[in-house]
């Protein structure tokens, strides 16, 4: 396996999973989760590594969050020094590098990047896809209905958009509206903090919200999707996988949803290797490789 760093944007970056041989592979953007604070570890590497295994070329984006940030000034700290001071500092910051749309703007540059140079990363450009992870999730998902935007193509500095051969919602944030932010309120206040990471405040207008919510911009030109959920997500409720998936099916977007009975939120793999093994759930990486290869040929 070959490592590589590749620089985006800011503090944005991909880490690049790829095999010695000079043979075009599909190729995979792995988009972790952590509330637009963070990019958590255990829905990156190890998630890359697994579709290595199965003949992909395989990138973990690391967006820009009040995280990065503080270790790009702050080098000589932890990740969890940066995080803790992060948690402390984000209802202070007139503004984050996680606000919208800069991730979004970032997620872009970073597919352009794949493109421009899929020659020596040995990638088959028809065949770059994403997967993202509960915020990662809602990031994979907005990309996946505006990737042809105007406003977007211009600030990522591409010509045309570049849309993703399939994308995969990890039990991730459909709706990052009024209802959810009431929820959090009441269920995981510790996690309004992902409205003020990405809104810039924890009390956003509606009107901005709803259009930030993929299941309001699902639309023709949104890829094949794959999702799965738990029941017992105690941070996403499963309800924002169902909405997603019956607003692709009023827009006769092929998908396939798995939604597990047991399991918490975060599982990534659902193996020892990233934090918690539920047998069940782990299947969903199995049933994913085969909606793959017999419907995404």
């Amino acid at each position: 396996m070959i490592q590589k760093k590749y620089e985006i944007k800011d503090s944005a970056y991909l880490t690049a999973y790829l095999h010695e041989s000079n043979d075009n592979r599909p190729a995979i953007v792995v988009i972790p989760g952590g509330a637009y604070m963070l990019v958590g570890t255990n829905e990156g590497e190890p998630v890359a590594e697994a579709f290595y295994a199965n003949d992909f070329q395989a990138f973990v984006f690391s967006y820009s969050t009040i995280t990065s940030d503080l270790m790009k000034k702050n080098p000589d700290w932890t990740y969890e020094e940066a995080i803790d001071e992060g948690e402390k500092l984000i209802y202070d910051c007139d503004r984050v590098s996680s606000n919208y749309p800069n991730s979004l703007i970032e997620l872009a540059v970073a597919l352009k990047m794949i493109v421009d140079h899929a020659d020596e990363l040995h990638v088959d450009v028809s065949k770059i896809a994403t997967i993202g992870f509960s915020a990662g999730g809602h990031l994979a998902a907005v990309y996946g209905n505006w990737w042809n935007e105007e406003w977007l193509l211009k600030k990522a500095g591409l010509s045309k958009g570049i849309r993703p051969w399939f994308q995969v919602v990890c039990y991730g944030v459909t709706k990052l509206d009024e209802e959810y932010l009431m929820w959090l309120k009441k269920n995981q206040p510790g996690l309004v903090k992902m409205y003020k990471a990405f809104y810039n405040t924890i009390d956003p207008n509606k009107e901005i919200m709803d259009e930030w919510s993929p299941v309001n911009t699902v639309n023709e030109n949104t890829p094949p999707t794959f999702i799965w959920h738990t029941t017992k997500d105690e941070l996403v409720p499963i309800g924002q996988s169902l909405v997603y998936a019956k607003m692709l099916q009023d827009k006769n977007i092929p998908w396939e949803a798995h939604f597990y009975e047991q399991g918490s939120h975060a599982l990534s793999l659902a193996r020892e290797c990233t934090g918690t093994r539920e047998c069940h759930v782990q299947t969903w990486f199995m049933l994913l490789m085969e909606w793959v290869k017999y419907y995404r040929k």
